[in-house]
């Protein structure tokens, strides 16, 4: 079967745009069950003239974070100045937070690509980090200047967030420095909201431990105040009683811990594959987990739970930033997603 031509555009631009991988440069390529990818990329390094060292984390996914997890992976990127993570599912949190410390502390530029396949590869990932840097800027310019953005949906959502120069806007942009991860496919604003109030439709899933769970036909209808959930109710009773333990698993589960903003233009409608899904137009709320380090956030929590909903309605004071699930001309005028 004839691989498809944006496959190879993608690898070329996760490693030349993103990665900036220079001839003779020693990577590290770490890989979690995914043969295909790791072939892939082999063979795209093998054409900038770089050294490969090759991972299988595999092998470690029992190891608690910060033993061999960490240790393993540090010594595997000795001598490197840039690293990938290649997964064709998404990856255990502990596995995930391991080996982000160990190229931080190496000070790889790295790239986590998690939870993916060849048609991410030919689609989002091959966004370019400066048009997608242009389409951040214009998004942090706006929500700087209003203070806050407004979010809603024909379902129900009506959610304000709010926005502080306390809590700085992270932009994920795919192109990592020195000692810093980025995820591709990238593209996204995100940061630790100071408040959030209102009422969230989630219809189009939750994402919880590794596993999204569609709630497009019981959408998932949660109150938050303060910036935490107060009630939430679903018509599925799976989905209430997931919800029921990862709420009781941690104080601050139930904690609005980052809001992110897609920024990602080549993203139209969802294929399946949670890594493009999830940058859909729109605003995620994701509870729990905080990024302190970079967020400034005043707590943490070592649980995650993602909310995400469809078509909404993003404004920032009486900027239009997306409209019914689609971005507004504006923000992403001179992109063009054909390149």
């Amino acid at each position: 079967m004839l691989r498809d031509p944006g496959v190879d555009r993608g690898v070329d631009n996760v490693l030349r745009n993103c990665l900036r991988v220079a001839k003779g440069e020693r990577v590290a390529l770490l890989h979690w069950k995914a043969p295909d990818l790791v072939a892939l990329f082999e063979e795209a390094l093998a054409r900038t003239g770089a050294a490969v060292v090759r991972v299988d984390l595999a092998a470690r996914s029992s190891v608690p974070p910060g033993t061999d997890h960490a240790r393993g992976a540090l010594g595997a990127l000795d001598g490197c100045t840039s690293s990938l993570l290649l997964a064709s599912q998404e990856l255990p949190m502990a596995l995930s937070f391991a080996v982000r410390q160990a190229v931080a502390q190496a000070k790889t530029k790295h790239l986590h690509l998690a939870g993916l396949d060849q048609r991410v590869l030919a689609q989002s990932a091959r966004a370019e980090p400066s048009l997608l840097s242009l389409i951040a800027s214009r998004v942090c310019d706006a929500i700087t200047a209003a203070g806050s953005i407004t979010v809603s949906s024909e379902l129900g959502t009506s959610l304000e967030v709010r926005a502080s120069r306390a809590f700085p806007l992270v932009i994920g942009n795919g192109r990592p420095e020195p000692g810093a991860s980025e995820n591709v496919p990238a593209g996204f604003v995100y940061w630790h909201p100071p408040d959030v109030k209102g009422v969230f439709v989630a219809d189009r899933g939750v994402a919880l431990s590794g596993h999204r769970i569609a709630t497009r036909r019981s959408p998932l209808r949660l109150v938050i105040e303060n910036s935490r959930i107060r009630e939430y109710d679903c018509a599925d009773d799976d989905v209430s009683s997931k919800l029921d333990a990862y709420f009781a698993s941690n104080p601050n589960a139930a904690r609005v811990g980052t809001v992110v903003f897609p920024t990602n233009y080549l993203v139209r409608s969802e294929i399946g594959v949670h890594a493009q899904d999830e940058l859909s137009p729109g605003l995620n709320i994701n509870l729990g987990f905080t990024n302190a380090s970079l967020t400034r956030a005043a707590w943490e929590a070592p649980v995650q739970l993602r909310l995400l909903a469809r078509k909404l309605t993003v404004r920032a004071a009486e900027r239009s930033l997306v409209e019914a699930g689609r971005h507004a001309d504006a923000l992403v005028e001179g992109v063009d997603p054909f390149r």
